[in-house]
């Protein structure tokens, strides 16, 4: 046999041992549980982002913290250099007095409060949705926002129907909360890095969420004390909220006199650039 086609055997005979292993290690992953993949390097940081001071979020205690706090716990935000902070508010009143207040660089909400927030010129962005409500969320939602300005109004369920993420127009400018100043780009690709731990944290929830219900559980939510065992809902990936119900929603407010001028989707609607 000539050296050629000994060669020719002996990686013939090789591909088969590396295709019989790669066909059962599927088999294997086929028949346990399907575990969610990080689509990034885990020896990266990115540099503009680790020079930033923590980002301070205003929330609520709510189930829909949730890939939030796995991010954090399990070091999505530490390896991409990100460093956040969630601070939990007992009301809407308290929570918007430090957003107003510059306390906070970010808080999560629903895309009426944003409005409101607006229409009393506090300008705010939302950069991702993280949470579909139930039916019972949304009427705690509903009366949370309603009540926001001493007013009591009836707002159409679904225009309550999400949460939100979002910052201030001073973080995106570079203005932090902890009184560090950085450059708009940092604070725009910081949102990015966000929002993609969100993304892997969701994915990981989604997937084995069984793994998650202590923390889930922690969350203050009403499940607990309905279930030994609650369902954890399932996390929508954090995409920008939809324009079509969010123009809906701008002009239901304002024909219906809750908004004292026109507010356009996109002045409340953040999304920044991958670098």
């Amino acid at each position: 046999m000539s050296r050629g086609a000994l060669l020719r055997t002996i990686l013939g005979v090789a591909l088969c041992f590396v295709l019989a292993f790669a066909l059962g290690a599927c088999a294997t992953t086929s028949e346990t549980e399907e575990e969610y993949e990080p689509g990034y390097d885990e020896g990266t940081i990115a540099t503009e982002v680790s020079t930033l001071p923590p980002i301070k979020i205003a929330a609520l205690e709510s189930d829909d913290l949730l890939p939030l706090k796995v991010a954090q716990t399990e070091g999505l935000l530490e390896i991409r250099g990100l460093v956040v902070e969630v601070l939990i508010f007992e009301t809407v009143e308290e929570k918007h007095a430090a957003f107003s207040d510059a306390r906070v660089d970010a808080l999560i909400s629903d895309m009426v409060d944003l409005a409101l927030l607006s229409n009393d010129d506090l300008t705010v962005y939302a950069v991702a949705v993280t949470q579909n409500l139930t039916d019972e969320q949304i009427n705690a939602s509903s009366e949370a926002t309603n009540t926001l300005h001493g007013t009591l109004f009836e707002i159409p369920d679904e225009f309550v129907s999400q949460r939100v993420l979002a910052f201030s127009h001073d973080f995106l400018l570079g203005n932090t909360a902890s009184g560090e100043d950085t450059a708009p780009e940092a604070s725009a690709e910081a949102i990015n890095t966000l929002i993609g731990a969100l993304a892997q944290a969701v994915g990981q929830v989604n997937t084995a969420s069984h793994a998650y219900v202590d923390l889930y559980l922690e969350q203050g939510v009403a499940a607990q004390y309905l279930y030994d065992e609650p369902t954890l809902p399932t996390y929508p990936f954090p995409e920008i909220p939809d324009r079509e119900e969010g123009e809906a929603l701008l002009r239901w407010l304002l024909e219906n006199d809750k908004l004292q001028r026109a507010i356009n989707y996109d002045d409340l609607i953040f999304v920044p650039i991958a670098p």
